[in-house]
């Protein structure tokens, strides 16, 4: 039987990160219907799947020259792999996506993992009429190049209402959520004595995601119990906040930092997560993550971890549902907090499952791709 060949095209994010090998290329492969090829930025793991064929073909900073030239890179390699399926994720990718769709004739799905426009907008780095041009510019080039594409997914729900392209089209949505079966029998965690509560904040590491909130609440916790630990894992983007942790943390030895400035495999933070005690997370209120699933949450449902969550932060509603853990007041905890979780069973309401890829997600793409 012929199989159908199909590109995952990224161009920041490795080639085994966790959406497109972990989740779609894992789903694609299980039926032997496709030959997936994922093209993107190298990765120091070696991962394999069945079916699945990776292309490292960038390996630069974000801010390298060769970003410049990372399109016609993208287009050489597929004309190299010759796809009739195209999963693209990156807004800067569109155009010459397009170009290979106008000569070859391949279906193309994008796949929105970000408000560009939106992010763009968010970010004080920037002066503030550079960024309108900027995310203006942006949006632009998706609202002009959507004739090409045959269909989108998306990564959050509130993509659909937020961006104006999408307002007239069929999107599918494809949330974050964890694929448990790609990791088959993990190690065990560490049994942890109740006496030595252990904390672990994962993810991106940013000011928004909620890092320093969640070391403020730690250093409270271990005001009243000596006992306690964290563990700080996840990949920066900015050397400022890499400094700020790191003059935060510099006296306190029962702080473990495990942030880089690369790309973290999965399955180390997916350890560090099951070897947890208790999962933190404090994604801040704002504009540019508003209405946003954490990733990191359904890691920790996902592996039934339970969680400490930031009254004011996105995903207390997550939490909540699946009886996953306790909204707190970061900046303000109670007294007894500790002895709160030591005496709470967790997880007894909601259904967890629905926190898994392969409940509901893993179907989903599997029959968009089979309609297309």
């Amino acid at each position: 039987m012929n199989k159908k060949r199909i590109a995952i095209c990224n161009l920041l994010k490795p080639v085994d990160e966790p959406r497109c090998f972990e989740k779609f290329a894992y789903s694609l492969g299980k039926g032997n219907k496709y030959e997936i090829n994922i093209i993107g930025y190298a990765s120091k793991s070696k991962k394999t799947l069945s079916n699945v064929r990776l292309h490292p073909i960038f390996n630069f900073k974000r801010n390298h020259p060769k970003r410049v030239v990372s399109g016609f890179m993208m287009f050489r390699k597929l004309i190299e792999v010759k796809p009739e399926i195209i999963i693209v994720n990156s807004s800067e990718l569109l155009l010459v996506i397009a170009i290979y769709k106008i000569l070859f004739g391949a279906k193309i799905i994008y796949d929105i993992q970000e408000d560009i426009y939106k992010n763009i907008r968010c970010r004080s780095d920037r002066n503030k009429v550079l960024r309108l041009v900027l995310s203006n510019l942006m949006r632009s080039k998706e609202s002009m190049l959507t004739p090409f594409f045959d269909h989108f997914i998306v990564a959050e729900k509130i993509y659909s209402d937020d961006i104006s392209f999408l307002k007239s089209k069929t999107v599918v949505s494809l949330t974050n959520t964890f694929n448990q079966e790609f990791f088959g029998n993990l190690p065990k965690s560490v049994p942890q004595s109740s006496k030595i509560p252990s904390f672990i904040f994962a993810g991106t590491i940013a000011e928004e995601f909620g890092v320093f909130d969640a070391l403020k609440l730690v250093k409270r916790l271990y005001e009243t119990d000596h006992s306690v630990s964290l563990v700080i894992i996840g990949q920066y983007h900015d050397v400022t906040t890499l400094e700020r942790i790191r003059e935060s943390i510099e006296d306190e030895d029962y702080i473990e930092n495990r942030i880089s400035d690369s790309f973290i495999d999965h399955t180390h933070i997916i350890e560090a997560i099951k070897a947890a005690d208790y999962g933190l997370s404090s994604y801040q209120n704002i504009p540019c993550i508003r209405g946003k699933e954490p990733t990191t949450l359904f890691e920790y449902i996902g592996l039934k971890k339970p969680v400490l969550i930031n009254s004011s932060s996105v995903g207390t509603e997550m939490v909540e549902e699946f009886d996953a853990g306790l909204c707190i007041d970061f900046q303000n905890p109670p007294k007894d907090l500790l002895a709160r979780l030591k005496g709470k069973e967790f997880y007894r309401n909601g259904n967890s499952s629905e926190a898994l890829w392969m409940t509901e997600n893993h179907s989903n793409l599997l029959r968009l791709l089979e309609n297309l």
